[in-house]
């Protein structure tokens, strides 16, 4: 659709709330496209929050115990690793 074929509606539209609007505005009632609007906007709010909230830094000791999971992790990993060849060389595989 061309810019000057839209509606003038569409022309007026802003963004992801006016277009939202817009698709709205024949299916529904004014009070529900309201109630609609209201969850959407507070929803989009809580993502923009969520997003500008940076993860706080880990103290000594949170970031000791993530040393040792990632430790753990690595010396399970390679122990399963281990099994599975084990178990290929087993069965014959190549």
């Amino acid at each position: 659709m061309e810019a000057s074929d839209r509606p003038a509606t569409w022309k007026s539209a802003r963004g992801l709330r006016g277009a939202t609007r817009l698709l709205f505005l024949d299916s529904m009632t004014d009070r529900r496209l309201i109630l609609a609007l209201g969850r959407l906007e507070r929803a989009i709010g809580r993502v923009e929050a969520s997003l500008e909230a940076a993860p706080r830094p880990l103290n000594h000791d949170e970031s000791e115990v993530l040393f040792r999971l990632a430790e753990r992790h690595r010396t399970l990993r390679a122990a399963t690793e281990a099994a599975v060849e084990r178990i290929d060389r087993l069965l014959g595989a190549d």
